[in-house]
């Protein structure tokens, strides 16, 4: 996991002056929500629309740095955990969506 990558970021951020700050987010929308964005727009059947497609893009997104910038309180100490913790964010983020992750995509 990138733990450390994403801490740094996210600490170090502040230091960015506006203009460079302003790139890093735009990059980030283009890049990291955008590809939720493409994910969420391949739902067959999806009922994700304006708005609700847009916040979801954006809480799938935060949701994947739950582990690196919530988990020293998660007490994860090993890979297990770790595949645990993300199982069930997975788990987590497709009730949200109303999808079935079904019993395959856990095994892959």
């Amino acid at each position: 996991m990138n733990r450390d990558l994403y801490q740094f970021i996210f600490t170090e951020s502040k230091y960015l002056d506006r203009e460079h700050l302003l790139r890093v987010l735009e990059l980030d929308d283009q890049n990291v929500v955008g590809f939720y964005r493409h994910l969420l727009s391949l739902i067959p059947g999806s009922q994700l629309r304006g708005r609700e497609s847009e916040l979801a893009a954006n809480l799938v997104s935060y949701m994947c740095l739950f582990l690196p910038l919530r988990g020293w309180n998660l007490h994860v100490k090993d890979q297990a955990d770790v595949d645990t913790a993300i199982d069930f964010l997975v788990d987590f983020i497709f009730r949200g969506l109303g999808l079935d992750r079904g019993a395959s995509d856990r095994e892959a």
